[in-house]
């Protein structure tokens, strides 16, 4: 599919209001008569999808998995929804080529949230937790009812990888008895 479009565009109206606008909407990097959509709506983080060689390298593992997983499709096939933890930590350690992305969480209380990050991520804290339990990642928790997406933009908020303005808006600044959260995850 062509990653291309044209769109023609016509303005009627006050001039400066016209030039304001196309100014406030223009692509950075193609200047005036260029517009950046993501200014006007910005891309809804689940529609924001790679499709590079990351992408088709992840795709390869996981078929890599499923076909060691199934036998190449002979034995387990009804289980795929249900695959054990533990078989897919066995293949993650022989497959030493596939990277993972770890955010580490110094701390989460009832305190570390704002109202307003209760509000945001409360798809992410209605989660169910299903099991705690020692990984390959140190204390890994699994849980259900919560898009993987959502889940793994939490926990890099949590850690620090997000914009101050984010931050500030989510995140309580830790009181004197409680270890000290940065942006970026360093202290």
């Amino acid at each position: 599919m062509p990653n291309h479009v044209i769109n023609i565009l016509s303005f009627e109206g006050d001039k400066t209001k016209i030039r304001q606008m196309l100014e406030d909407i223009k692509d950075d990097e193609c200047g005036l008569h260029s517009v950046d959509f993501n200014k006007i709506i910005p891309m809804p983080p689940s529609l924001d999808l790679e499709a590079s060689s990351r992408t088709q390298a992840g795709l390869a593992a996981y078929k890599d998995f499923i076909d060691v997983y199934t036998l190449g499709g002979t034995i387990n096939t009804e289980h795929l929804s249900d695959i054990p933890v533990a078989s897919e930590q066995r293949f993650l350690k022989v497959r030493t080529d596939i990277n993972h992305e770890v955010a580490t969480i110094a701390e989460l209380n009832r305190n570390t949230l704002t109202n307003e990050g209760k509000q945001d991520w409360s798809d992410v804290l209605a989660a169910k937790v299903e099991r705690i339990y020692d990984g390959a990642y140190g204390t890994q928790i699994e849980v259900s009812g919560c898009p993987a997406h959502r889940l793994r933009d939490f926990s890099f908020a949590l850690a620090g990888y997000c914009s101050e303005e984010q931050w500030s808006r989510w995140f309580n600044e830790p009181t004197a008895n409680t270890e000290a959260l940065t942006m970026g995850g360093q202290a």
